[in-house]
């Protein structure tokens, strides 16, 4: 590697290079006005770009956030913007910005990394598994879609995005807390990104976002998009309902939503984004086909950084007392025995020199910290080695959740 390459916080002046070399890495760029508001919310002192002789060519970050746990929330690194110019690959240039933002990370007290990975087979390497996975689901709107429990009188009103924060950044609050999995939002984020809807920023049919609220209890942010000739009256093809978020703190609210949604004048189809696995909406319609899934995958990574902040910051379903072989090569702080105690709810991971009752990587541990993958399937897969029998099973649950673990927020 060349000894002109140097990582480290962009400058404020360096920030539109960043931006340049990040542009060039996802095949697209944005407008100055976009650049502006990503400014507003960027962490500039929690990036790290690599230099060599001076040229921005690669580029990583981080937002400090809280994520929810099982029975709680931790401080996390939300790492983002990571790219290295193709003229640069296979220099090691990713593993020392990574290696950067974990330090950064752990020296700021955060137990937990987490980022939404691009490509599936690069993450894994650094410790990252994926811990929870969403769905884009579909309804046909021919015929209507009654809901086998609906709300009567719902309090239903269009909102102004404009100083809508506090309505739903309330709704969104509440509503985070019942799953794990989920992000803080900080204000900006709000202001700049959830709730703006500036020209630059929409398809190219200009629909323009829309709120409603049901109450103080649940909200949907959504566009119309017409895909038909000589528009939704008397055309052919669909006009669409996209549903880029719908955040409910009851299952009332979420109903009510959802009916909403799907008698909204001259829509065709309903298309609701980023959805839990688990999402009880589906099961609403008297039609139980009436909402399918059109497309699924992975979610959040995440990664532990501190193994005994993590397990004392999540509550437990069942008691255990084992001790974990975590495989986390390069990674002292992590790699080694752990005895793991559970009682009543709580836990303690400390060091241990007992033999192990199981073995698992760290990317695997990762994977199953919000209770998103059975410990009994990673052992089906080959990739957890039980020494003692029945560690697998004590595990999977403590390890056990109500809900499946959800992520809102791509970042």
């Amino acid at each position: 590697m060349s000894d002109r390459l140097a990582v480290r916080a962009a400058t404020e002046d360096e920030f539109g290079a960043l931006l340049d070399a990040a542009a060039i890495a996802f095949h697209g760029d944005r407008s100055d006005a976009s650049r502006l508001r990503l400014r507003d919310r960027f962490e500039l002192d929690r990036s790290r770009i690599a230099l060599d002789d001076g040229q921005v060519v690669g580029t990583s970050s981080a937002w400090g956030w809280r994520l929810t746990v099982p029975g709680g929330e931790l401080p996390c690194a939300a790492i983002t913007l990571v790219t290295v110019l193709p003229t640069h690959r296979r220099r090691g240039i990713l593993r020392r910005m990574m290696k950067a933002l974990v330090a950064d990370a752990r020296e700021r007290g955060e137990p937990l990394a987490a980022l939404w990975a691009s490509e599936g087979r690069i993450y894994g390497r650094f410790g990252f598994g994926p811990a929870s996975w969403t769905r884009r689901s579909r309804i046909d709107l021919a015929g209507g879609v009654p809901l086998r429990s609906p709300v009567a009188d719902p309090s239903l009103r269009l909102v102004d995005l404009a100083g809508a924060a506090p309505l739903t950044a309330a709704i969104f609050d509440r509503a985070r807390r019942q799953r794990a999995g989920i992000m803080s939002r900080p204000p900006a984020w709000w202001t700049t990104r959830i709730l703006s809807d500036a020209q630059d920023e929409r398809p190219a049919d200009g629909a323009p976002k829309r709120l409603v609220a049901c109450g103080e209890d649940g909200y949907a942010l959504y566009r119309v998009h017409e895909d038909v000739a000589g528009g939704p009256v008397g055309g052919i093809g669909q006009t669409t309902v996209e549903v880029q978020e719908l955040i409910a703190a009851t299952p009332e609210a979420g109903r009510a939503l959802l009916a909403f949604l799907t008698s909204i004048d001259l829509a065709t189809r309903v298309e609701l984004h980023e959805r839990p696995l688990d999402d009880e909406l589906e099961l609403a319609p008297a039609d139980p086909r009436a909402m399918r899934t059109i497309q699924q995958g992975d979610a959040l990574w995440l990664r532990i950084l501190d193994l005994p902040a993590a397990v004392a910051g999540r509550s437990w379903a069942a008691d255990a007392d084992l001790v974990l072989q975590v495989d986390a090569p390069g990674d002292p702080g992590l790699d080694g025995r752990w005895a793991l105690r559970i009682a009543d709810g709580a836990g303690v991971a400390e060091r241990s020199e007992r033999p192990a009752d199981l073995a698992i990587a760290d990317r695997d541990l990762a994977s199953a910290y919000l209770g998103g993958v059975r410990v009994a399937a990673l052992a089906a897969a080959g990739v957890v080695v039980e020494h003692e029998p029945g560690a697998v099973a004590t595990l999977d649950l403590a390890l056990r959740t109500a809900r499946a673990p959800w992520t809102v927020d791509v970042f």
